[in-house]
């Protein structure tokens, strides 16, 4: 079945990292207390009632220093995609220029931004995307475990259905989840595992609103 990812829909993506620290139990655990993805938490009230199956959560960003941004992964995008990096709210992280894609792109939301990259050679597709999102949900009981696999030196999962590729994890307090697609799905760089770990090590940080940004938002809630 030829199965290719379109172009992302406007609304923001869902992110269910399961096990990623995504959920996390109440403040009595003083055990998870200790994990980063846990920690970084602050409660959002929501907006109409409590929320039916866990609170929502915002993660606190932890924004790469400005010197770790590489400038030729931003500017390989149009001028719309410039300005959806300078406002994400999370850190922008995309595969480098020298990953051959035809067409790249990126959107953002008030809590997040996805990317999305494809080529088409030799009869083979490829796609990738990447989303992030600062929001949780907090499952009360539901204990976080810890990924299996390792990505950019942390805990993660990587998994694969109906051929698609996907690596989950969390980064600057954010969580992460790349996707790897090709048609025919047993295409290279499909046909193995190591080939989206290895797009998972290669991502670059592009840019993002910044601390400085993020006060401004916050001050503009208070006003």
């Amino acid at each position: 079945m030829r199965m290719v990812i379109k172009r992302m829909a406007v609304g923001a993506p869902l992110l269910v990292l399961w096990g990623l620290g995504c959920g996390a139990t109440p403040s009595d655990e003083p055990a998870l207390q200790e994990r980063s993805a846990v920690d970084d938490l602050e409660v959002r009230a929501p907006s109409r009632g409590k929320v039916r199956g866990g609170e929502r959560m915002r993660r606190t960003v932890q924004w790469p220093a400005e010197a770790t941004r590489a400038l030729a992964a931003y500017e390989a995008f149009d001028a719309r995609g410039r300005a959806a990096i300078d406002e994400s709210p999370v850190p922008v992280l995309v595969p480098g220029p020298e990953l051959a894609l035809d067409q790249r792109e990126v959107l953002r939301g008030p809590e997040w931004y996805s990317f999305w990259g494809h080529r088409e050679h030799e009869g083979v597709e490829v796609t990738v995307t990447l989303q992030a999102s600062r929001m949780a949900r907090v499952y009360p009981g539901v204990r976080p475990q810890p990924g299996p696999h390792t990505l950019r030196g942390r805990e993660g999962l990587v998994t694969r259905n109906e051929g698609i590729w996907s690596a989950s994890w969390i980064e600057h307090g954010v969580a992460y989840d790349l996707g790897l697609e090709c048609a025919p799905v047993d295409a290279a760089p499909c046909d193995d595992q190591a080939e989206i770990e290895a797009l998972a090590e290669g991502l670059l940080y592009a840019g993002g609103q910044g601390e400085a940004g993020e006060a401004r938002e916050k001050g503009r809630v208070m006003r």
